[in-house]
């Protein structure tokens, strides 16, 4: 990668980006990975197609995003035209919860800052479970409480979400391990946030700045699988 893909990677997405996951994470995620033209992903809540578009894009992956509203699928339909991916990556408009699939045969798949779609963190994980290859990894986004004690003020903003300690306690009782972690920072945080209006991004700016709140990428395989 040479500085002006660097250049790109850090502005890309700045206005359309609908998660805490950066462009940078992501990349470096799939590169950690070792994502290949021979990587089959499933992207369930794929919104605007930032990570599929990605991944394909720098490493050539094919796969499936699925994605309930029908604008973000459009803008991931044009991201895809875009970078000549699409004959590569399928964006499927259609509830991701009720979307059916050959279990075992995908080498990755992905929530990103969407397993509301399936109750939340620990019913994500057994979803995407059932779609990988034995040796495959899941991709979960997800915010986290840093502390029990959460002002009424943000849970009301922020929605019902785990301390990490609980997350990785969800992870073991999977069955899984974690692999690594991609963790949103500052400025991953004030990006997501200017698309925030009002009140809303008050209340985020206030209770992110005095460590309430965080973001992370969290990557987990089964290894008693691995081959």
């Amino acid at each position: 990668m040479d500085l002006l893909e660097l250049v790109e990677l850090l502005e890309l997405d700045n206005i359309d980006t609908i998660t805490y996951a950066s462009p940078i994470n992501l990349v470096a995620t799939g590169k950690i990975l070792g994502f290949n033209n021979n990587t089959k992903a499933i992207d369930f809540g794929c919104g605007r197609g930032g990570a599929l578009s990605l991944w394909g894009k720098y490493f050539g992956i094919k796969g499936i995003g699925i994605e309930l509203d029908s604008n973000f699928c459009n803008v991931a339909n044009n991201k895809l035209m875009k970078y000549n991916l699409n004959d590569n990556i399928d964006i499927v408009n259609m509830d991701a919860s009720a979307y059916e699939f050959d279990k075992g045969t995908f080498d990755v798949a992905s929530c990103i800052n969407a397993s509301f779609i399936f109750g939340g963190f620990k019913g994500a994980i057994q979803k995407l479970k059932t779609a990988i290859k034995p040796n495959g990894a899941i991709i979960i986004g997800e915010p986290y409480y840093t502390t029990h004690d959460i002002p009424s003020e943000l849970r009301e903003s922020e929605g019902d979400f785990h301390t990490e300690n609980e997350i990785l306690d969800i992870i073991h009782e999977e069955g899984f391990e974690l692999m690594f972690i991609k963790r949103a920072n500052v400025d991953d945080y004030d990006r997501y946030r200017s698309s925030f209006r009002g009140d809303l991004q008050k209340v985020s700016a206030k209770y992110m700045w005095q460590h309430h709140f965080g973001s992370a990428l969290y990557v987990i395989k089964n290894v008693n699988k691995d081959s």
